[in-house]
């Protein structure tokens, strides 16, 4: 089967960070898709209230809450 590469796309990610997504994934009942579409979702709401920091923030001495 042909995939969609307007609808889907592959990522590349260290192995750590695969296996830590897919475990979390099958802990909250998703697939790995979904997952990462939750942690964008999530991602996207809090750096919209401002609660996203920077790691270069936090290094340089930015701000912090």
């Amino acid at each position: 089967s042909i995939v969609d590469t307007k609808k889907w796309k592959s990522v590349l990610v260290p192995i750590e960070v695969y296996s830590d997504i897919k475990a979390e994934a099958k802990l909250q009942g998703r697939t790995i898709s979904g997952q990462l579409r939750y942690m964008h979702d999530v991602y996207t709401i809090a750096a919209d209230n401002g609660d996203i920091i920077e790691i270069a923030d936090v290094v340089r001495g930015g701000r912090v809450h």
